[in-house]
């Protein structure tokens, strides 16, 4: 059955309202959304190993209880903020789907284009909302939802007054949007709190605000760019995979701000000069072993690998001759209307993959390794260690055997993650036909190297729960595209 023809602006205007159910699942990928889950919890366990760095493992869990509403907050905006790319990543990719995946929600116009911006708009804004600290966007979503439907009607009716007020109040909109985000950024506290509070405590109150901000704000400002590079340039892939790298690291900080450990650490900091080498540690080392992955699993699933190449059947993989575009493959006769012909993968992302699945591994395993020393007997920021506290359950913790336990138990997990990427890659980077599938496997990989994390970090519960988040994933993929 061919695909139905892409619609053109117009006619999109005159979609259904909203969209089928079908439709918006499709278009925000939502089979996607429990590995940014399983993102989350890995920022949890950062947290907590972090802290009983500073308190000792016997209390490593006070710190979820500090502000939960806060850690939910910033789970639920990670995941909005996930969303919200999917949709921008629909409608500026509306063109080339146009073309090349018409039965897409946009193009297909199963879902207008004013409602995916709309939509977009409400989840990015809405997603950094919990990090801010501050009041909600609604004005702000509110004026930019006002502009969008203004801007469509203005281009149903061809008025020109209309057409410049519509654009005169999305001017406005952009505007206020982008003010709303950097005022958290820009506002001196100070001024709204009692001022006789010490230079210090406004000073370490300033830092833990902007420190719960940032990484989502890069998160949100990442994926926007990504949406406008993408198609230009194969190093974008880099911004996809920083955006999946700071979720945990956004998550971690929003868990420990109420904590109150970055003062200790800022106290450190400024009296040695350098950063303390555990926050360095247990912030990078899980998030870079994502990033791998990621650059990885996006390097595959670029439609465009080298604009130079030419392309193949998507159904027996012949290559099409250069020139005009035929309107039958010349080795199955596949109609190139219904079933455009796409690029295939270059040789070497086969072993792009290999090297991004064995780094990431790698990373987990020196997590492994180091936690229980830094945890049990560590650093503590510069000080010294806290005496009665490095027990668990009772009993003296040890560092050398709790490594060993660690390592024996995150070799499932991390077995489990390597077997999945390496298939993954040997699908993706197989047959044309077969790519969907092996770029599903290698997202849902992301779980699983997760759950390797949690379990690296010390806390096998969390990576239970990420192995079940990956096997939601499969199932989910079976009935939505994941890509």
């Amino acid at each position: 059955m061919q695909d139905a023809p892409a619609l053109s602006s117009i006619e999109q205007d005159r979609a259904p309202l909203v969209g089928s159910w079908r439709a918006w699942m499709e278009l925000l990928r939502i089979t996607n959304l429990p590995t940014i889950l399983g993102d989350c919890a890995v920022g949890l366990c950062i947290a907590m190993a972090l802290y009983a760095v500073w308190k000792g493992p016997a209390n490593a869990s006070d710190v979820l209880r500090q502000n939960p509403a806060l850690i939910a907050g910033v789970c639920v905006g990670m995941c909005m903020l996930y969303l919200g790319g999917m949709v921008l990543n629909g409608i500026v990719d509306r063109h080339i789907d146009a073309v090349e995946r018409p039965n897409r929600p946009i193009p297909s116009g199963r879902i207008p284009l004013r409602v995916a911006w709309t939509v977009a708009i409400v989840l990015m804004l809405g997603g950094l909302w919990p990090s801010s600290l501050g009041r909600a966007p609604i004005p702000e979503i509110a004026a930019a939802a006002v502009a969008i439907w203004l801007s469509a009607y203005a281009r149903r009716s061809a008025n020109p007054a209309l057409t410049i007020l519509a654009r005169g109040w999305m001017a406005i909109a952009v505007i206020a949007a982008i003010w709303w985000m950097a005022v958290p950024l820009v506002t001196p506290i100070g001024s709204d709190v009692a001022e006789d509070l010490p230079e210090n405590t406004l000073a370490q109150m300033r830092l833990d605000m902007r420190l719960t901000y940032l990484p989502a704000l890069l998160i949100a400002l990442n994926a926007i760019a990504y949406n406008l590079v993408h198609s230009r340039t194969a190093w974008s892939v880099a911004l996809m995979a920083l955006c999946r790298a700071l979720v945990p690291v956004s998550v971690a900080i929003a868990a420990l701000v109420p904590s109150g450990i970055f003062g200790p650490i800022r106290a450190t900091w400024i009296a040695s000069g350098r950063i303390p080498g555990e926050l360095i540690f247990f912030m990078a080392t899980p998030a870079i072993a994502l990033m791998l992955h990621t650059l990885a699993l996006s390097l595959v699933a670029r439609r465009e690998v080298d604009a130079s190449a030419r392309k193949a059947c998507g159904l027996c993989g012949h290559l099409v001759a250069p020139g005009a575009l035929p309107a039958l493959c010349g080795e199955c006769g596949a109609d190139f209307a219904a079933h455009p012909p796409t690029f295939p993968p270059a040789p070497e992302h086969r072993a792009i993959g290999i090297v991004g699945t064995v780094g990431a591994a790698a990373l987990i395993v020196g997590v492994a390794i180091l936690t229980p020393r830094l945890t049990a007997t560590g650093w503590r920021f510069g000080a010294a260690p806290t005496t009665g506290q490095d027990t668990l359950l009772g009993f003296t913790v040890n560092p050398v055997m709790v490594t060993w336990a660690i390592m024996v138990t995150v070799a499932v997990p991390l077995t489990l993650f390597v077997a999945a990427a390496l298939r993954g890659h040997a699908v993706a980077t197989g047959h044309l036909t077969r790519r969907p599938v092996g770029i599903a496997r290698l997202v849902a990989a992301i779980a699983l190297i997760d759950a390797a994390a949690c379990w690296g970090l010390g806390y096998p519960l969390f990576g239970g729960a990420c192995i079940g988040l990956y096997l939601i994933t499969r199932l989910l993929q079976r009935t939505v595209p994941a890509s």
